[in-house]
């Protein structure tokens, strides 16, 4: 059966094949029920429906810290060509707030957005620029009791280049909360959760791991270099992910490898052709881990391209391949956040006790 689902972001990271659904009726919509939310491994309820997150604001204002004392004035405030949740006063003080539910987390990080946001980025640079009567602010409430809150400089470097520019301009709080399985909100779960900005700068540059995410309709035979190593191989109908890096221009390397068109130079040049591009998966960092990736993935794939990509490195492979579609196994899930989030939540934590 199906559901409206009242939210906007990808929600690859929860919505995995063989989770619990939690749903509501419908009255007046389209479909019959409406998603509200969902369970994850660890047994928490996840709320996912953006307009019951916004809801709860007004019953919890008074439990966060840097909005104490404040009243709301007014819902739906329009500031010249954008709308924003909340007008704020206290004592005459005026603050313009948005609210951003964020369903991105790993054990003890979580992360907005999921899915790259102009309008994230276009309220970031208003906010940053009111008048000099109003303040502006922007509040992430984490669906899930975290540690750690960062901006996701790995699928939306825009907007974290943003929200940087802005951190000392404007009012940015992130606040975890905690479901019951009926979606009733636990009141003592309300936590402010460390942004930890310093740690998180060298990962706002341009560079890093790229995963290519592809398909091949059909087993057919492919040749990848050419010449004196002239290399081929038989690649099955399935998935594939290649595994490459980028110490500059991580988005120009991507779009070249996506275009069908241009010269034969890497060894993915010589199959994309042949296969359909699903997606490209971005991994932010200063390091070198791409062989580290590659290497990981390797234990969770159904088997691999020997000696693809991998003529400057030890690696069997840079080419993976699976059967079943990746992006909905749980390992492979669990693995791109670990790569993701968990190294800088070690940094942070390494740095603390310093």
């Amino acid at each position: 059966m199906k559901a409206y689902l009242p939210n906007s972001g990808s929600l690859e990271e929860l919505l995995i094949p063989g989770r619990v659904i939690l749903v509501t009726q419908n009255p007046g919509g389209g479909l019959p029920l409406r998603v509200a939310g969902t369970i994850d491994e660890d047994g928490n309820a996840i709320m996912i429906d953006s307009l019951k997150i916004n809801e709860i604001f007004p019953a919890i204002i008074n439990n966060i810290p840097s909005l104490k004392g404040y009243s709301i004035s007014q819902r739906e405030v329009r500031y010249k060509n954008a709308r924003f949740d909340f007008l704020l006063e206290k004592e005459g003080e005026k603050l313009i707030l948005e609210i951003k539910g964020c369903t991105l987390f790993t054990q003890d990080v979580a992360s907005f957005p999921d899915a790259p946001t102009k309008r994230g980025v276009k309220h970031l640079k208003l906010l940053s620029d009111l008048q000099s009567d109003l303040k502006g602010g922007i509040l992430f409430l984490i669906q899930k009791p975290v540690k750690y809150f960062l901006p996701n400089f790995h699928t939306d470097l825009e907007f974290a280049r943003e929200i940087f520019k802005a951190k000392d301009k404007i009012l940015i709080e992130a606040i975890s909360l905690k479901w019951d399985e009926e979606l009733n909100l636990i009141e003592d779960s309300i936590s402010k959760v460390e942004i930890p900005w310093e740690a998180t700068k060298p990962f706002l540059e341009d560079k890093g791991v790229y995963l290519i995410l592809m398909f091949n309709e059909k087993d057919k035979q492919i040749s990848f270099s050419r010449g004196l190593r002239e290399k081929s191989a038989l690649f099955p109908r399935g998935f594939y992910i290649y595994t490459g890096s980028a110490l500059k221009g991580l988005s120009s390397r991507i779009k070249r490898h996506i275009k069908k068109e241009g010269k034969n130079f890497w060894h993915i040049d010589y199959i994309k052709r042949h296969m359909k591009t699903l997606k490209a998966i971005t991994i932010k960092s200063p390091n070198k881990i791409e062989c580290e990736i590659a290497n990981e993935l390797m234990t969770i794939a159904d088997s691999y391209i020997l000696n693809f990509g991998s003529s400057d490195c030890n690696c069997k492979s840079h080419l993976l391949y699976f059967q079943k579609d990746p992006r909905k196994m749980d390992k492979f899930i669990k693995t791109i956040l670990k790569f993701r989030f968990d190294i800088i939540k070690d940094i942070v934590e390494r740095t603390s006790q310093w």
